[in-house]
């Protein structure tokens, strides 16, 4: 664990790197089939674990595949404009040694999840950002893209703030929970949505999408 500051502390750990997109868009010729690439691994320091979870549903430490599902193939429309149904997942805070033990160690602090998204996985459009698909047309990608929200909150519907995606700024990444510095409690959950979009070629291509973001927990 590296020490910013002394209100500012930075959790890594070597697996952080996470499978946060994984879906396929059909076209109506081609069989609904999918692989899923699972990338198991866990957030923790001596400060708190990370627990992410399916929104009302069992938390896991450290590891999760948001998929999107196999859906059919869009007709055209505006770049930038979603389709498909959001899905998302849920973070909060435990106690380092493990178990639902509430994490006190920040005691008044608040937290914050980071996206250290790199420049190669963002696609922009006017002044929007999207998640670009790391499986190429030619290897059987589909060309849509993936739209984030997040927001505090213990449900997909907190995730309202559209998140914009910052380059290879890892710790000062984009944050989560939508916002500039990190409010969130102790106590309080962040929530993240992910929604398929329509590319700049308007037209959304059949073919599979995923793709990997580092994350990293700030403690302020």
């Amino acid at each position: 664990m590296a020490n910013l500051s002394k209100l500012q502390k930075v959790a890594l750990a070597a697996s952080t790197f996470l499978t946060l997109i994984s879906a396929q868009v059909n076209s109506n010729a081609q069989a609904a089939d999918t692989a899923t690439l699972n990338i198991s691994g866990q957030i923790s320091s001596s400060t708190c674990n990370i627990t992410i979870s399916d929104p009302g549903g069992v938390g896991a430490v450290g590891t999760k595949i948001i998929n999107l599902g196999n859906i059919p193939a869009p007709a055209s429309g505006t770049a930038g404009t979603t389709f498909g149904t959001a899905v998302g997942a849920i973070f909060s805070v435990t106690a380092a040694a493990g178990g639902t033990t509430a994490c006190t160690t920040i005691g008044a602090g608040k937290w914050a999840m980071a996206l250290g998204s790199f420049s190669s996985q963002i696609s922009s459009i006017g002044t929007s950002t999207y998640l670009k698909n790391s499986v190429t047309t030619a290897n059987g990608g589909t060309n849509a893209i993936v739209q984030l929200q997040g927001g505090v909150g213990t449900t997909l519907a907190d995730a309202t703030k559209t998140l914009v995606l910052i380059p290879d700024a890892g710790i000062a990444g984009t944050l989560m929970s939508g916002g500039l510095t990190a409010t969130a409690t102790s106590s309080q959950s962040i929530a993240i949505s992910a929604q398929f979009a329509r590319g700049a070629g308007t037209t959304p291509s059949a073919g599979a999408f995923s793709q990997t973001i580092p994350l990293i927990a700030r403690y302020n």
